[in-house]
């Protein structure tokens, strides 16, 4: 690989706590029935009318509408958030497909941008392979956040296992990020069934990687740990290097419990970065 990753971003600036900053916006909870599948979304409008749409693809387990809060605030407010609450009991990607359309379609935003973590980041990389997803639903830029994208982008010493053994130790991946300190009540950890996190994983670990021959085109912005523990952080990089026109990558510290996760003082500064990313999309 020629190009190396770049050193984490430190926090040298002070954020205001946005756990305490009080929303003027309109927020409001619905689902979307696919084939007697259900699907949850929360979103937040602005106080301004937006033309701009974020859509949050949650992680393993992450309680997305203790997440999109904090992040909706420190990006500026300036966007509409929505975000999908769970993936169902068994995962489809054609009935999320649908459920996704359905929800874009029905905010009438001319610039729609997918945001990914964990797991949420390989779904998200791999809607934005499929071109006429892109054009339906005005795909202007991708943020995959610390990605899972595949079994084949782990590292060697994740990947080596045997499926059967990646399933039977799903509760590794249920650890998801602890946000306490931007929201103190919330636990941060949905409860999943069994079959629930076998759907998932079974997902998460079927290679995702554009084999259409043809370039994604939709530009897309990494955010990396720097002591990444479970994903293959430059093998991602040469790959989407080879399959997508545009990529762009941002690393922060990782969490000291951890390696999958960002450091927790480092959210906020990440979701700034975030933010930059996004006015960037949105002005091409």
């Amino acid at each position: 690989m020629s190009e190396s990753l770049p050193k984490p971003i430190e926090n040298q600036e002070k954020v205001e706590n946005t756990a305490e900053v009080q929303l003027d916006e309109q927020r409001r909870d619905f689902e979307i029935e696919i084939k007697g599948q259900r699907f949850g979304f929360s979103e937040i409008q602005p106080a301004h009318p937006s033309d701009t749409l974020l859509v949050h693809l949650p992680g393993f387990g992450e309680d997305t509408k203790q997440y999109i809060e904090p992040m909706h605030n420190v990006m500026g407010k300036s966007h509409c958030t929505l975000a999908l609450n769970g993936y169902g009991e068994t995962y489809s990607k054609e009935q999320l497909i649908s459920a996704l359309e359905q929800a874009i379609q029905k905010s009438g935003k001319q610039h729609v941008i997918l945001h990914g973590s964990s797991f949420g980041a390989g779904v998200a990389y791999d809607l934005i392979s499929t071109g006429e997803f892109v054009t339906r639903n005005k795909i202007v830029g991708a943020i995959l956040e610390t990605p899972f994208i595949d079994k084949k982008h782990l590292k060697s010493r994740v990947r080596s296992l045997p499926d059967s053994v990646l399933l039977r130790g799903s509760i590794l991946f249920e650890k998801v990020r602890n946000l306490k300190s931007l929201a103190p009540s919330q636990e941060g950890l949905l409860a999943l069934t069994s079959a629930q996190k076998r759907s998932i994983i079974t997902e998460a670990l079927r290679e995702k990687t554009n084999n259409s021959g043809q370039k994604v085109t939709t530009p897309i912005h990494l955010i990396f740990v720097e002591n990444e523990s479970i994903s293959d952080n430059e093998g991602i990089v040469e790959t989407l290097q080879s399959q997508a026109e545009s990529i762009s990558f941002s690393t922060f510290p990782s969490a000291d419990d951890n390696g999958h996760h960002i450091k927790q003082d480092a959210y906020e500064h990440m979701w700034l970065e975030e933010k930059r990313v996004k006015d960037e999309f949105t002005r091409k």
